[in-house]
């Protein structure tokens, strides 16, 4: 008869250096493979424990609300220093337009906004995607 199989209970911490551990690779350089590798990461939150992931999930608005507030301060000083057509003209860069797409901060209409809150990988974990009218 073949050995037994000892199963041991993983705590929330382990589970979460296993998942580090498993999501290690590098982030790719490529901007749209990058937001599917943070989709990626973001998915694997909801497999944590309850305890686990509200903490990740908690740590994860704190750096949004970090970046939020910097770039909206930097969005406002390139408004008062280079006017609305400079940030328009920022925002050629795809890239550029994405990023302050994901905190509401580009130029455009509501419309363009809540296209790309959809898209954001960050939207897929805690809320539900934003309604569409």
């Amino acid at each position: 008869m073949g050995r037994g199989v000892t199963v041991v209970p993983i705590t929330p911490r382990d589970r979460i250096i296993l998942l580090a551990q498993r999501s290690s690779a590098a982030p790719p350089d490529d901007f749209d493979d990058l937001m599917s590798w943070v989709a990626e990461r973001a998915a694997e939150i909801d497999t944590l424990p309850d305890e686990s992931r509200d903490r990740v999930l908690a740590l994860l608005d704190g750096v949004d609300l970090l970046h939020r507030q910097g770039l909206s301060r930097f969005v406002d000083r390139v408004r008062l220093l280079g006017g609305r057509g400079m940030l328009e003209r920022l925002t050629e860069d795809s890239v550029v337009s994405a990023l302050l797409d994901l905190y509401d901060l580009a130029p455009g209409d509501d419309e363009v906004r809540q296209a790309a809150a959809r898209r954001s990988p960050l939207v897929q974990i805690g809320d539900p995607p934003p309604a569409t009218e």
